[in-house]
């Protein structure tokens, strides 16, 4: 019953929006990688990384495959209720990162940067979605994928499909530190 209580209480606070007051209800199995995909393009569609070209270390959704960049490697950032996202493909010394200009995800040299640090949580969507914001543009802006051409980017927050983020366990263990 406590446990039960808990649960809700921390999906009602993650859900009302406030930066203050949003703890994280997002639980990673450590050591796994994960394979993120939307509501809005289904399972087919996973979340990977422009390898070259002009939009190289962009993000977007692409057909799914055993992709070293479909791999993401979830971590919580001691201390906070953030994590950081990292790909098997670049490696743990590449971050998930916005580009503020022009409001894109990429990856990044990891740094202590708050376009770094992430929140998960549970969207409106379903219990098995989470949303995803980030410390630089707070609660309000989410993680989206442009219908146009399946890129990534930060919109403000809604009852959307393509913020609706399912975090698929791939079976496959990160290295160990």
């Amino acid at each position: 019953m406590k446990v039960a209580l808990v649960g809700a209480f921390l999906i009602a606070l993650a859900g009302s929006g406030s930066a203050s007051a949003m703890p994280t209800d997002y639980q990673p199995q450590d050591g796994t990688y994960f394979k993120l995909s939307t509501q809005f393009r289904g399972t087919a569609m996973s979340l990977d990384v422009v390898n070259g070209g002009a939009h190289n270390n962009e993000i977007h959704l692409a057909p799914d495959g055993n992709f070293t960049g479909q791999f993401w490697h979830i971590v919580q950032v001691p201390g906070t209720d953030y994590y950081t996202l990292t790909t098997k493909f670049r490696g743990d010394g590449m971050c998930l990162d916005i580009n503020l200009p022009s409001m894109r995800p990429h990856l990044n040299p990891c740094g202590n940067y708050t376009g770094q640090h992430w929140y998960i949580r549970h969207s409106s969507a379903g219990m098995q979605y989470r949303r995803l914001s980030n410390n630089t543009q707070g609660s309000d802006m989410c993680l989206d994928i442009n219908p146009d051409d399946n890129a990534a980017e930060m919109r403000p927050c809604g009852n959307y499909t393509g913020q609706a983020w399912m975090f698929g366990d791939t079976g496959e263990s990160t290295p160990t530190p």
